[in-house]
């Protein structure tokens, strides 16, 4: 039974803690009754869902905020068709929802307050460029900042982190307008829930530290 075990095991001795934070993900799953190690590979999953929707929604020109006729990314909201298009960059005016929504039928409910979207253990958030990193806010305005157009027409990028660290899951994810998705382990910075989410500036580049973490690519 040891032999079956051993390759599930991660031990930390830097970081002493109860048994069941010296398992891996997968183990810990098993024994929690949790899935957590799944929901770690279906965040990647919904992430690469979500720059494909993000892909198609640009090259359609879906949104024009600045009227010269390259398509700009949109809001997790505008995407699933939980919000109307906005129609000036501040959100202050909305269109109709899009329709069909280029994300699957679920995500529209699962859009909550401040633009994060739940699923299996996770939570995602999707940022456009402007100061500090513009996401949706708690009544489907924009909060921090205006968005850049010119910037959203080139680039958006979005993370996933655990809702519950160490029971839903540990690692937090990322990807953006180039379609890579970089992860982390989230050991030193943990965030977990609506109420310790990733920073909301995009990671500068695969292999950085960002947040505290060393972000390496998906493979």
């Amino acid at each position: 039974m040891g032999l079956l075990l051993r390759p599930w095991l991660r031990l930390r001795a830097e970081r002493p803690g109860t048994w069941q934070r010296q398992l891996s993900p997968k183990l810990r799953s098993l024994v929690s009754g949790t899935d957590a190690f799944g929901n770690d590979v279906s965040a990647v999953g919904t992430l690469r869902r979500i720059a494909i929707a993000q892909a198609q929604f640009q090259s359609d020109a879906r949104l024009d905020l600045d009227g010269d006729g390259i398509g700009e990314y949109g809001t997790l909201a505008e995407v699933s068709g939980a919000a109307g298009l906005r129609l000036d960059p501040a959100a202050t005016r909305r269109g109709a929802a899009l329709d069909p929504p280029l994300l699957p039928p679920w995500t529209k409910a699962a859009v909550g307050a401040g633009g994060i979207m739940s699923k299996a253990g996770y939570q995602f958030r999707v940022h456009l460029p402007g100061p500090d990193g513009v996401h949706e806010g708690p009544l489907a305005t924009l909060i921090a900042a205006l968005v850049d157009t010119d910037a959203a027409e080139v680039r958006w990028w979005a993370y996933a982190w655990p809702e519950a660290w160490g029971v839903t899951g540990e690692c937090a994810a990322y990807v953006d307008s180039t379609g890579t998705v970089l992860i982390c382990d989230n050991e030193t910075a943990r965030w977990s829930g609506t109420g310790r989410a990733p920073p909301a500036e995009p990671v500068p580049a695969p292999g950085a530290t960002h947040g505290g973490e060393t972000w390496r690519e998906w493979e």
